[in-house]
């Protein structure tokens, strides 16, 4: 995302403010757990769709919650949200991993 379209984005996330970008947020989560579930069935080929079609909106939903968050992260930079969340983020990856291939000996 180039700075203009950022600064665009955190606008966006002024005006309407965290309480309505959250909402948002929570919308946008919901369609992409559906379109998570439609790839799924599509997989197994349970849906008209092709498999195309659903990555497409995978995709679009996928770009839709990153963005909602890329402003979450904005309207909460008082806290030091993109530490805080990054250093979550790498807690909860190793344990991840020790679960997904060190418990199981898979490494």
């Amino acid at each position: 995302m180039t700075e203009l379209e950022k600064e665009k984005i955190y606008k966006i996330a002024e005006k309407l403010g965290k309480g309505e970008i959250l909402c948002q947020l929570s919308e946008e989560c919901s369609e992409l757990i559906q379109a998570c579930l439609k790839y799924n069935r599509a997989t197994k080929g349970l849906t008209p769709k092709t498999k195309e079609e659903v990555c497409d909106n995978l995709f679009e939903e996928m770009a839709d919650v990153l963005l909602i968050i890329e402003q979450i992260v904005y309207l909460f930079r008082e806290y030091d949200s993109e530490n805080i969340i990054q250093s979550i983020q790498s807690y909860k990856g190793d344990r991840w991993w020790k679960r997904t291939f060190i418990s199981q000996n898979k490494e």
